[in-house]
């Protein structure tokens, strides 16, 4: 049990230096990092196989891109959808490879259908972010929360300045315990935009 424990605890050695981030990707740039991985060959032919895409196709979807991976898809449905963007029956492509999941999507579609289908329409369009803030007391917290919710014109100010892609329009704050959450939905409309990092 103690040996357990010991193994459990934190580790707080000079943590591994980190991979450099990327965005902008493409296969000469995957197999620099790969080859930095020192995976064995035949990863390396999985991942880059040639009669796969070129990775590049995918830039704005992935970061940090090392190669593709051939996983299988199932098939579900269709899915009769009622929508403002989308009306019809609507095949359902899933990949994966957990047993039973496309299945049970299979069926949900069929109870679906024979409900008349589902009604879909988007409200708002928004992308949230929740940094937590920990504090020695959960009073502390709720301190810090209403101090949050008081300056949140302050906040929107500031958020203003660090993009153009978007705007803070809310601080949905939260207390857990002695952690304090405060999310924040961006109307931003372009993911890729506003992420950290595109080098």
């Amino acid at each position: 049990m103690d040996e357990a424990a010991a193994r459990l605890e934190p580790d707080h050695s000079t943590p591994p230096p980190a991979f450099p981030g990327w965005a902008k990707i493409s296969n000469q740039r995957a197999a620099k990092a790969v080859a930095k991985l020192r995976l064995s060959p035949a990863i390396e032919t999985i991942l880059f196989d040639p009669n796969s895409d070129d990775l590049s196709e995918y830039e704005g979807n992935i970061e940090n891109a090392i190669g593709l991976l051939k996983i299988p898809i199932g098939i579900a449905g269709p899915l009769r959808v009622n929508g403002l963007s989308a009306k019809g029956d609507f095949p359902i492509p899933l990949a994966t490879t957990e047993a039973a999941l496309v299945a049970s999507y299979h069926r949900g579609c069929g109870v679906i259908n024979a409900a008349g289908g589902c009604s879909a329409l988007v409200l708002y369009e928004s992308i949230s972010r929740a940094p937590a803030f920990v504090f020695k007391t959960s009073s502390d917290a709720c301190r810090f929360v209403i101090w949050m919710v008081e300056n949140f014109e302050s906040f929107q100010k500031y958020a203003a300045t660090t993009t153009s892609h978007g705007q803070l329009i809310d601080l949905g704050c939260t207390v857990e315990g002695e952690k304090g959450h405060g999310g924040s939905p961006d109307s931003g409309r372009d993911r890729e935009k506003i992420s950290p990092d595109h080098t």
